[in-house]
């Protein structure tokens, strides 16, 4: 064990966020907090590496009465209380500024609950009283360094999604993971599966929404760890979609608006469902046990295999054809993005693209002149799979101009009911 090391804060260490330590900025008066509070983790961290983001996130551990301070605190100010894990005496106050976490300290010393954290860098704490940082095991070096390093293999057991979290925090905060963590991540990859579906794909979320491409991701997949979900993943995919990411980057104005997330929830970036496409098995079936065993939604199950669907069909050349990009704009709309940086460079990819980036595009904007309902009214046509064929068919026509009004779609409707000889 490493011995503690207290640092006074140097006042003009240009890397920190004066306002995180500055009590006066805070939306209580800390002077309510008990004796030996100190702020630890992520909000220390960033403020090290410069990187705090509002709103604030404070962890604060107490060496007693975790739950009773966020309670008093947040009866004091009108705030939210949220107990969080009552065993472990776990309770948040939310402000309208920032999220303020209490936690009881583990151990009888400050430094015994720091021993007990995944990461070195994790592993800082802030006595604000004093103005000094705790540092018992060289966060603060390794985050000079670049370095990502677990406290022990037996912290990583403790809780296993650790295991990717560290691949996830790498990525974001662009560190290398050090040798021997990487060799202990890799040895305990059986673990993961252990851990609840949610959680893993909460934490490949974050991980796959890192931008620009990461090559963390690759480490990742060879480490074995997300085998058990993705086993036919392929760096190589990776690789290649980093390398879509860096030739569409020069040709799209709007870059930026592209990789804010988007689709059910807002969760995904157009990367992350690109990347997620290509980890998933090539079989519809398998793709979706996949999803459905790590608890995604149903919209995001809906959009990623559409994707996946139309991803084949631009490698079978189907997608091609006017009916194909109709159906794949229509079906796809804002995730069109995240189908492009699947692509490889081509005629394909380049006439998709120039479509999408047309506004007034017939093919990849077409706004149908009619829908199902204005036909079961206009022609008695009844639901099934004859109506979505004939909308289809519909979005089909219109986009290659051969009517240009409701009534010209109507007449077109009931021409292809008479030629079909299909049921109204």
């Amino acid at each position: 064990m490493a011995a503690s090391r207290y640092n006074p804060l140097p006042a003009d260490r240009s890397c920190m966020n004066a306002a995180l330590f500055n009590p006066q900025t805070w939306p209580f008066r800390p002077e309510s907090l008990p004796e030996g509070a100190c702020l630890v983790g992520g909000a220390v961290r960033d403020a090290l590496l410069g990187r705090l983001t509002e709103p604030l996130d404070l962890d604060w551990v107490v060496p007693t009465g975790a739950v009773e301070t966020a309670r008093t605190l947040a009866r004091q100010h009108q705030a939210g209380f949220v107990l969080l894990d009552a065993e472990r005496q776990i309770a948040r106050v939310v402000f309208p500024t920032m999220t303020v976490d209490f936690a009881q300290q583990e151990g009888d010393r400050l430094e015994q609950d720091l021993q007990r954290r995944d990461f070195t860098i994790n592993a800082i704490a802030y006595d604000w009283q004093r103005c000094r940082l705790i540092d018992p095991l060289g966060g603060q070096a390794d985050l000079e360094q670049g370095l990502l390093r677990m406290v022990s293999p037996d912290n990583l057991v403790a809780d296993p999604l650790r295991l990717l979290r560290a691949y996830r925090q790498a990525a974001q905060l662009e560190l290398a993971i050090e040798p021997e963590t990487s060799v202990a991540i890799a040895q305990l990859a059986p673990l993961l599966p252990q851990v609840a579906g949610e959680r893993i794909w909460a934490e490949l979320q974050r991980l796959l929404n890192v931008l620009p491409p990461h090559p963390i991701l690759a480490e990742a997949i060879a480490s074995g760890l997300l085998t058990p979900w993705f086993p036919e993943a392929s760096v190589d995919y990776l690789a290649a979609i980093a390398n879509h990411w860096r030739q569409l980057q020069a040709q799209v104005p709007d870059w930026a608006d592209w990789f804010t997330p988007i689709g059910p929830g807002g969760r995904l970036s157009h990367l992350a469902y690109a990347w997620l496409t290509c980890l998933l098995p090539r079989d519809r079936d398998r793709a979706q046990q996949v999803l459905l065993a790590l608890k995604s939604s149903r919209a995001e199950q809906r959009s990623l295999l559409q994707l996946q669907q139309y991803w084949q069909e631009c490698q079978a050349g189907t997608a091609a054809t006017t009916a194909g990009q109709v159906a794949l704009f229509q079906t796809l709309g804002e995730l069109v993005p995240a189908l492009l940086l699947q692509l490889e460079a081509g005629d394909l990819r380049q006439t998709l693209l120039q479509r999408y980036q047309t506004p007034n595009d017939p093919i990849a904007h077409l706004h149908p002149l009619v829908s199902g309902t204005d036909l079961q009214v206009s022609l008695g046509i009844r639901s099934g799979p004859h109506l979505g064929q004939l909308l289809q068919d519909l979005r089909v026509a219109q986009a290659e101009q051969q009517f240009c009004d409701r009534a010209g779609a109507i007449a077109f409707a009931a021409r292809w009911l008479q030629e079909t000889s299909l049921p109204q």
